[in-house]
């Protein structure tokens, strides 16, 4: 219970306000959530510290206060690379933070704070992602942020970037720069030459995405690269069957997981229904699953459609796994979506490009809805697909930014 007294703060108020107050704090009065609130963040220290560390002046968003899972994450990890483990190495850790909740301004926060913590502020980080997109889009928010420095530019920044597996080797042999940013693969080059070699403790090396791409030899040489670093990924989706995640980097030293997102209400919550469509080649089966699936289809409809998969030995002979995955999605997504008239899309992704692509014909085929592709951003290499498919109208594809099937209800 916390008891109030109202003289001194009530002092210069009129007589109305000084009554009414002293009326309600008469009695003693239970600690609310707002006390909680204010208590918790306005006690000078933790109020310093968070305008101190935790508060970012970006050049396109303005002002970004950290929310609580990045405040506490961080200081958490802070706490962690801080040690030295017996061998001479710093320790590492995972930051789970679901999709959404601002892992990259994390980072930021992160280097920011690191200039100001006097036991880690002569450490180098060394920023690994497995994709160039997701390198562009993590310097470009560590340069809004300031990382780099106030009036540093975007040419500058880009410095940061090794531009070779020898450029990468020169840097953490040799290099002084603060902040390094590197694609993983660029250690399969970057081993090939002795200089790739930094003993010192005080390298932290960030991975974003650290459930993806890090169980190859690369991220071997990495760590022969860098052996003493603290590694320190960031993932929304760690891989803890067996542990795998946990095992690459250190334990979870931070999580604010889906279920945490969605009590906030900072994300809307993930409704899952699984489905299993028949997939092994049992002829009375599928005819029994085909009659289910396409009930409220017309004698017409019904006979074209199996004439269609039939002609291609997709459902019936073969058993295509692809072709009766693509009839139950487009089956269910008319029934509960085009037909409504919700004027809603799905999104199917795939394994690769190539399924993608047969996904899309195999969706068209069905007639009862309508796909477009969409694939990772043109290269060189793109120009081959129709060629290595034998597609025609791929102009007609969309190419955007991954994987991805996009189903709709349009004709």
């Amino acid at each position: 219970m916390l008891i109030l007294t109202c003289e001194g703060i009530l002092k210069n108020h009129v007589r109305e306000v000084r009554d009414h107050f002293q009326h309600l704090w008469s009695d003693e009065q239970a600690v609310t959530a707002q006390d909680r609130l204010l208590i918790g963040l306005c006690t000078p220290e933790r109020l310093l510290e968070f305008v101190r560390s935790y508060v970012l002046f970006d050049r396109k968003v303005d002002k970004i206060v950290a929310r609580h899972q990045q405040f506490f994450g961080i200081r958490a990890l802070l706490d962690q690379i801080s040690r030295i483990k017996p061998d001479g190495a710093r320790e590492g850790g995972v930051i789970w933070h679901t999709t959404g909740s601002g892992k990259s301004f994390t980072m930021v926060m992160l280097c920011k704070a690191l200039l100001l913590h006097e036991k880690l502020k002569a450490c180098r980080l060394v920023v690994v992602t497995d994709r160039r997109d997701l390198e562009k889009q993590l310097a470009g928010n560590f340069l809004n942020g300031g990382a780099f420095g106030s009036d540093i530019g975007s040419k500058d920044a880009g410095k940061a970037k090794a531009q070779s597996g020898r450029d990468l080797a020169k840097r953490i042999g040799k290099g002084t720069e603060r902040i390094i940013f590197t694609i993983i693969n660029k250690f399969g080059s970057a081993a090939r030459h002795a200089e790739c070699r930094n003993d010192s403790a005080d390298m932290i090396v960030l991975v974003d995405e650290g459930h993806r791409s890090q169980g190859g030899e690369n991220h071997e040489r990495m760590r022969k690269a860098l052996p003493n670093a603290a590694y320190v990924a960031f993932t929304g989706t760690p891989l803890l069957k067996d542990d795998k995640t946990a095992n690459k980097f250190g334990r979870i030293v931070h999580a604010y997981t889906m279920k945490d997102a969605v009590s906030d209400g900072t994300v809307t919550p993930l409704l899952y229904e699984e489905r299993k469509p028949i997939l092994d080649v049992n002829e009375r089966a599928i005819d029994n699953w085909f009659e289910k699936v396409t009930a409220g289809l017309s004698d017409e409809q019904r006979g074209d459609l199996k004439k269609k998969f039939g002609t291609k030995g997709a459902v019936y002979g073969s058993g295509d796994r692809i072709n009766l995955i693509a009839l139950d999605i487009a089956t269910h997504f008319k029934e509960n979506f085009k037909d409504l008239d919700l004027g809603l899309k799905g999104q199917l992704a795939t394994d690769s490009k190539r399924s993608a692509i047969r996904y899309k014909k195999a969706l068209d085929a069905t007639g009862l809805v309508s796909s477009a592709i969409v694939i990772s951003p043109p290269d060189i290499r793109k120009a081959l697909l129709p060629r290595l498919f034998g597609l025609t109208g791929l102009d007609k594809a969309k190419v955007i930014t991954e994987k991805v099937v996009e189903v709709t209800g349009n004709e």
